[in-house]
């Protein structure tokens, strides 16, 4: 495109002042609009998990009062009662069982906000209700999800997945059941909990933070199929029948949630609009939760700032135009009179002068053209012929080192010792070059195509080909996938000095045989591209195949009858050569091969031998060792370069066996001598003795090996010197300290006493747990039996002095069973199920049952726990309830009746959370105090004394501790502190 200077200039100034303003603008507009995108998205995603986890929660919560009403006397009690009489719901014992199960399960139904409370028996049938016509609850058959409830809340707490339940106001429900035991432990039927799912929608219709459309949504997968439960808030009408297929493209986030998986980003929802959206899966339910907004909606502030970044560019834009204009037209005006006056100068003419006489830049480059012009009409001559050879030597050097970079890669691979041919090419291994000039010569007189091709199918070697093949079959893709296909695959039947003949799936004969390097194929020898004198061609197929791979079909033919005819008899004596040839590449290419890795090997030891001895000489001066032989006949002593450093001696010092010895401390020497002409006659020698070396007196040892000839003569002697200065010292430590050892020894045994103390200890207390559970296996089987005689004397004989005893033998059969469970629980105290529980929850309840129970008395409860109020830790909510439980009703058992004070405290602290209960009742005597957590322990008429000592075995077990304080007519105190999170290797 031609373009005037001024113009130019003014495209240029232009581009100057506009790309960095339109550059950072959109940068700027992208962050925005990014950090707006990032900030809904992770709106979204908070949302999103914290109505999941309210969800989660909610179910927890579920399965945690399903675990309260297990353990409810009444339903151990009542529910035989109504099992038994089942098909007698008039009898005045059912009723009564029935009447004191629904004043427990209704308060319990209602604090809970559950839909019903079922309770069935083991045969499957509904004998308690609050939601079902008295008089057809024990015929109902219970519906699909109720079944499999009862089933798998035989076997322990189970949730169903979500049903349309017609019976009950037609809505969405689930079951949560548990199986019911009575009091000897046995099954007697399960409890079920029903729940409408109109309490999770009502976490959905709260939508705070999502603007004009944002919306959640809950769905739940049915086969292929995502059934959205909750009503829509653009199209509620949708609510119950609405359902999309998995895979289709709309409401793309609720199918991730509903298929497990958690994610947010942009998407399309249920309308088909483009929205922000997270998702997560709730697995307890098995549910999918979306939080969603219009992208619209999101991005609207974005769309303001990008609407106002163009009105500020295009302002730009005029007032830089209008600054360009002018400024370009006074450039231009020198500008052009110096280009018209290089064009005449490029047209040839040197002699042309362009100054124009100005003292500008531009007046100053028009005169450095014309020395320019001036100076090139005498270099023109010989510049063509300094290209040229410039060009040469480039293209040169490029060739080397191409080549220079393959033989290094060729070389490595075959030379090391430990590598392997079979990563190599066919192309690394034989010499291209000359095999090429050799059936060069051999094509020269038996004019047959022939080819040398590796097992990719890629031609190394190539000589006489037809014009078919190089013009038509290897020009063409298709074609020339066969020509490779048959290269590779057909031929790859011959064996180790035979060959294969095969016919091309272009239609022509070739013969292959192996080229077989140490054991390994990496290609064939072919001679090809011919047909039989005998054979007849089948002219409509290759016509054929010239009309569908759009071949000239005359041209095509003609190559075709150019194709060279043989006789079987002359293939066979051209494969016979070719056999030979294949063998000698095979041999001479592998014995290259093996000369050169031999090669290879020599200098591979050569340079570890080197090494070798570099190392020794390190292992010396690293462990302080030096070894010298010494020549008897001629009495030469000759050191390593450490035994040198050990003595103090200059390297290179002539040595004899006197020398040495006057380095020996004097009061060492005639020892060190007798030994060693001991070992001259025979005797071992290994000797410590002192050495002198620069004023310093050091310690070696010295070990020799002594050799003689077969007469006993002794020709030599070789040996080691190690310096154990170090380890002298060490020894004189270790004497130093051993009455500090000894003692720290006795300490350690003691400790060890005391921990065999300790297992002693656990084994009495796991032999207790075995009695315990014999016992109480012996011990309920005549309480119940005691308790059911009792039961029937009380409906035989109506009389008031009696039923006063029988209300005593009652209460005496409860209290023992209260005993026997006290008993058990504490043989049976193990790892809690742990999960994320608010302790104030826990706190509440415990402390809301202990006023139920003590609520005759006046007694004030004093609770502090508002710095706990969002806290959750990791533990196992039953057992904490039942320490909080035991704790709080020893407080309330040790106050007046008529008064008291409890006072309950909970705070965070660096190690966990703390909780403390404290009473102002009768105290603990000082020599009571250390043995309240052990077991059977009590200063109680009545009791076991195992509940702080279950206490302390759980908190234990939950990382904790439990502390007790107490004075006497004062009060007690104890505190319990508990990690937040568990120590899962605990």
């Amino acid at each position: 495109m031609n373009m005037s200077i001024k113009l130019k200039l003014t495209v240029i100034f232009m581009a100057f002042a506009l790309i960095p303003l339109a550059l950072i603008s959109t940068l700027t507009f992208r962050k925005y609009e990014n950090s707006l995108k990032d900030g809904h998205i992770s709106a979204l995603r908070d949302i999103a998990f914290f109505k999941a986890d309210k969800i989660e929660t909610y179910c927890a919560s579920l399965k945690a009062n399903i675990l309260i009403a297990q353990g409810f006397y009444n339903i151990k009690r009542n529910l035989p009662i109504l099992n038994r009489l089942a098909d007698k719901r008039d009898d005045p014992e059912f009723r009564a069982a029935w009447k004191i199960l629904d004043s427990q399960l209704s308060v319990m139904q209602a604090a809970l906000g559950l839909a019903d409370i079922i309770l069935v028996n083991p045969e499957g049938r509904i004998v308690y209700s609050r939601g079902v016509d008295d008089s057809s609850v024990f015929l109902n058959a219970l519906p699909d999800p109720g079944q499999k409830s009862f089933v798998e809340g035989k076997n322990g707490i189970y949730i169903t997945d979500i049903f349309f339940n017609k019976t009950h106001k037609n809505k969405f429900s689930i079951l949560v059941s548990a199986p019911a035991v009575d009091l000897n432990d046995i099954f007697i039927g399960v409890i079920a909990f029903e729940m409408d799912m109109d309490r999770f929608y009502d976490l959905a219709r709260d939508v705070p933070g999502l603007g004009k459309t944002g919306e959640i949504l809950l769905g739940k997968k049915i086969g292929n199929e995502v059934l959205y439960l909750n009503p829509q808030r653009h199209d509620p009408g949708l609510s119950r029948n609405n359902r999309i297929t998995i895979g289709q493209e709309t409401g793309i986030p609720i199918q991730e949630a509903v298929q497990g998986r958690t994610g947010v980003g942009l998407s399309i929802d249920y309308r088909r609009q483009k929205v922000i959206a997270a998702w997560r899966y709730i697995p307890s339910l098995d549910l999918g939760i979306v939080t969603k907004i219009d992208a619209w909606e999101a991005f609207s502030d974005a769309e303001n700032m990008r609407k106002l970044v163009l009105l500020i560019l295009f302002v730009v834009l005029v007032l830089v135009y209008v600054t360009a204009f002018l400024s370009s037209k006074s450039i231009a005006r020198p500008i052009n009179k110096l280009i018209k006056g290089t064009q005449i100068v490029g047209g040839g003419n040197l002699d042309y002068k362009i100054a124009n006489g100005e003292d500008d830049e531009i007046g100053q480059l028009s005169r450095a053209f014309d020395k320019m012009t001036t100076d090139l009409q005498k270099t023109t001559a010989s510049r063509d012929e300094l290209d040229k050879q410039i060009n040469a030597r480039k293209q040169l050097e490029e060739a080397l080192r191409e080549s220079e970079q393959r033989v290094r890669a060729k070389l490595k691979k075959i030379l090391s010792p430990e590598g392997s041919i079979d990563h190599l090419q066919l192309g690394d291994i034989v010499d291209v070059t000359a095999i090429q000039m050799l059936l060069d010569d051999f094509n020269r007189f038996y004019h047959v195509p022939m080819a040398m091709i590796d097992l990719e199918g890629k031609v190394l070697v190539g000589v006489g080909w037809q014009e078919i093949c190089t013009k038509f079959h290897r020009a063409h893709p298709k074609t020339c996938e066969h020509c490779i296909e048959s290269d590779t695959q057909l031929s790859s039947n011959a064996g180790e000095g035979k060959f294969e003949l095969y016919k091309c799936k272009n239609g022509l004969w070739d013969v292959a045989t192996p080229i077989i390097i140490g054991g390994k194929k990496f290609g064939n020898l072919f001679m090809g591209q011919f047909f039989f004198n005998e054979e007849d061609l089948d002219y409509e197929f290759f016509k054929a195949q010239a009309r569908l791979y759009g071949f000239n079909e005359k041209e095509y033919m003609t190559a075709l009858g150019a194709v060279p005819r043989i006789s079987r008899e002359y293939m066979e004596q051209v494969m016979s050569f070719f056999l030979r040839v294949s063998h000698m590449l095979s041999q001479l290419s592998y014995s290259n091969i093996k000369l050169a890795r031999l090669l290879t090997e020599r200098d591979i030891l050569t340079n570890s031998l080197r090494e070798s001895q570099e190392d020794l000489k390190r292992a010396q001066t690293v462990g302080n060792i030096g070894n010298w032989r010494l020549n008897i006949q001629g009495n030469e002593l000759v050191w390593s370069e450490e035994n040198y450093r050990i003595f103090g001696v200059p390297k290179g010092t002539s040595l004899t066996y006197e020398i040495f010895l006057s380095i020996v401390h004097p009061e060492d020497r005639n020892h060190l001598d007798k030994k060693w002409k001991a070992a001259m006659a025979g005797e071992k020698y290994d000797i410590e003795h002192r050495i002198i070396v620069d004023g310093k007196v050091k310690w070696v040892r010295e070990k020799a090996y002594l050799e003689f000839d077969k007469k006993g003569v002794l020709l030599s002697g070789f040996g080691t010197t190690q310096d154990i200065t170090s380890l002298k010292k060490a020894e004189e430590i270790l004497k130093r300290d051993k009455e500090s050892l000894e003692k720290l020894v006795d300490e350690k045994a003691q400790g060890l006493i005391d921990a065999q103390n300790e297992i002693d200890r656990a084994k009495r207390l796991s032999d207790i747990g075995t009695l315990a559970a014999t016992v109480a296996h012996e011990l309920r089987n005549p309480l119940a039996d005691i308790g059911l005689s009792t039961y029937h004397i009380k409906k035989m004989i109506k009389d008031p002095r009696i039923e006063g005893d029988l209300s005593t033998i009652d209460k005496r059969i409860s209290e023992a069973d209260q005993i026997i469970k006290n008993v058990l629980s504490y043989s049976k105290v193990k790892i809690g199920r742990f999960q994320i529980v608010k302790i104030n929850s826990i706190l509440k309840e415990c402390i809301d049952e202990g006023m139920g129970r003590f609520s005759g008395q006046n007694i004030n409860v004093n609770a502090k726990i508002d710095l706990t109020k969002e806290l959750t830790i990791d533990a196992d909510p039953l057992q904490l309830k039942e320490v909080f439980s035991n704790i709080l009703s020893n407080a309330f058992e040790a106050l007046n009746k008529n008064s008291g004070i409890i006072d309950i405290e909970s705070r965070v602290n660096d190690s966990g959370v703390s909780v403390s209960i404290k009473d102002n009742g009768e105290g603990i005597e000082n020599e009571h105090l250390k043995k309240v957590f052990e077991p059977f322990f009590t200063t109680k008429t009545k009791g076991t004394g195992l509940g702080l000592a279950v206490c302390n075995l759980v908190i234990k077990l939950h990382g904790g501790t439990i502390t007790v304080e107490s004075d006497k007519g004062k009060g007690t105190k104890v505190t319990i502190g508990l990690p937040i999170l568990r120590q899962k290797d605990a």
